[in-house]
């Protein structure tokens, strides 16, 4: 028995089959590409983007003036013309409120971006992750497929050489014993490698997560030299997390410069002419402020300096 199984081993390794039931074959930059392109939380992030530039768009725009006409009628009081006055308000408040806005839509735009950036290698991640696991899983289970086979087949011709008197009762069973072993082996083999095929083909078509595909052959390449500092640099400088948290630290700066520009009164300016019942006439002006009193944004400005200390730390 022990000559046998010597030599069943690697012979079982050796008749590894591949697996014709497959419908294509996938490369996998073909399959990131693929993900790439269809996956809803892509569509997410990019209605995102979207409402961001919407909103830099209205931050950035310049404010409305407003066009005023008053007239007294001063014919009940023994005169024969009436006053009048036409112009235009322009909101002073929201003149010096524009760029401070506008750079807090910036900040909200680049972390769109980012997020975006960062779910996009997430998905990769996620389909390396799946396409590698998916392959070798397969590889394994065509091995312990050729190797149930094998056994199967020596059991067969060992209940042959019993019926020949080569070989006892007890071999015969060590042979059965392994052959259901293996056998085993390769169930589990192959329900984990129909675990990763169908992880697979979710990230890939969310309504088909039953497809098969055949993988190309996956090579890892140890050959690379990592220069640790180099590395670290290279870390810091495009990793999504700390780009993330760089935008958001930006975009807390700039809505604390919005709270603090929301301190200042409102003030509408206004400029017009002027007829008057005495034909007097002439250029008008009007300047008017809100008086800050009660509500002076403290609030606001307590809680975006809070939000942006959180944010540093």
């Amino acid at each position: 028995m022990y000559n046998l199984t010597k030599y069943l081993y690697p012979l079982g390794l050796a008749l590894l089959v591949p697996h014709a039931l497959w419908a294509e074959t996938l490369m996998m930059e073909d399959a990131i590409a693929r993900v790439l392109e269809r996956h809803p939380s892509l569509d997410i992030q990019q209605y995102e983007i979207e409402k961001a530039q919407g909103l830099r768009q209205a931050a950035s725009q310049w404010p409305n003036p407003t066009l005023d006409y008053r007239r007294e009628d001063l014919r009940n009081k023994g005169l024969e013309s009436s006053e009048w006055t036409a112009g235009v308000g322009i909101p002073l408040n929201k003149l010096w409120m524009r760029n401070a806005r506008a750079e807090a839509a910036d900040a909200q735009l680049q972390m769109a971006s980012v997020h975006s950036t960062q779910v996009r290698n997430i998905l990769r991640l996620a389909v390396q992750e799946a396409y590698v696991k998916t392959y070798y899983a397969g590889q394994q289970q065509q091995i312990w497929h050729a190797v149930s086979a094998l056994f199967i087949e020596a059991t067969r011709v060992g209940q042959v050489r019993l019926a020949e008197g080569d070989i006892g009762h007890y071999e015969q069973q060590r042979l059965a014993l392994e052959a259901r072993q293996f056998h085993q082996r390769e169930a589990l083999a192959r329900a984990r490698w129909t675990e990763h095929q169908q992880r697979l083909a979710l990230l890939l078509d969310p309504e088909n997560s039953h497809a098969s595909y055949e993988l190309a052959s996956v090579v890892s390449d140890l050959s690379m030299v990592v220069d640790l500092p180099s590395l670290e640099k290279q870390a810091l400088k495009n990793r999504v997390d700390v780009l993330l948290a760089q935008a958001e630290s930006r975009a807390r700066e700039a809505e604390q410069r919005v709270a603090r520009r929301r301190q200042w009164p409102e003030t509408q300016l206004f400029i017009g002419y002027k007829e008057q019942a005495d034909n007097f006439r002439g250029v008008a002006a009007e300047l008017s402020l809100d008086l800050p009193f009660f509500d002076r944004q403290q609030g606001e400005i307590r809680y975006t300096e809070a939000a942006l200390r959180q944010q540093k730390l």
